[in-house]
């Protein structure tokens, strides 16, 4: 999926920059749980945004109190 996504933008002369959404914030740990997720919420979300930044992704929709973690985690621009 996030290749597809990356693919679409080829050829583009502007394309625009992609974010990723890792975890919806309204989830607590129990319904991650139940999605067969057996992380934190906020160890998911690093693993996610993680991975949308090895795609290619220009970084991660992220909580607002969630920011400095992420950025001390993955550099600044990683979660916007």
């Amino acid at each position: 999926m996030l290749a597809a996504a990356r693919g679409a933008l080829e050829g583009l002369t502007d394309p625009p920059e992609l974010l990723a959404v890792s975890v919806l914030t309204s989830m607590d740990r129990r319904q991650l749980e139940a999605t067969g997720v057996e992380r934190d919420p906020a160890t998911q979300a690093e693993l996610l945004v993680r991975i949308g930044m090895d795609a290619g992704f220009a970084g991660s929709c992220a909580r607002r109190k969630k920011r400095p973690h992420c950025a001390r985690s993955l550099g600044r621009k990683a979660c916007w």
